[in-house]
């Protein structure tokens, strides 16, 4: 367990006082995103866990701005979370396995909602190239 608190915070920077078998990393820690990804993959690799079952959106939510989330939700708003606690990552851990068993749900084919929010940030920045260009 010592090594799972270690961990986390060496890649989250939490003081590991704060950490407990049953803390939730991403409701009570507040790492989401980009830092939830990057101490997972360290997980991972620190602790020969495969993570072929992994599903990241039970677990965090997307980094940054999406604009069009509003009309198409990102996949982890279709789904319930699903907590994430030293005591798991420990569990999973010593199988060597990421053992969720996840529910029953549509896996995302495509991310409709990050296409049109690329698509609508290109437009703005090319509108500035332009007006800068142009004027």
């Amino acid at each position: 367990m010592e090594q799972i608190f270690n961990l986390i915070e060496s890649e989250c920077g939490v003081d590991k006082e704060r950490l407990t078998l049953n803390t939730d990393v991403f409701g009570e820690l507040g790492i989401e995103g980009d830092d939830f990804s990057a101490l997972i993959e360290s997980y991972a690799s620190s602790f020969s866990v495969n993570m072929d079952d992994y599903l990241w959106y039970f677990h965090s939510n997307d980094e940054g701005i999406n604009v069009w989330s509003f009309l198409f939700k990102p996949p982890n708003k279709k789904v319930n979370r699903i907590a994430v606690t030293p005591k798991i990552l420990l569990d999973f851990a010593n199988s060597k396995r990421w053992g969720f068993e996840y529910p029953s749900h549509n896996k995302p084919k495509n991310r409709r909602d990050l296409t049109y929010s690329n698509l609508f940030w290109s437009v703005i920045v090319l509108g500035i190239y332009l007006l800068a260009r142009y004027t």
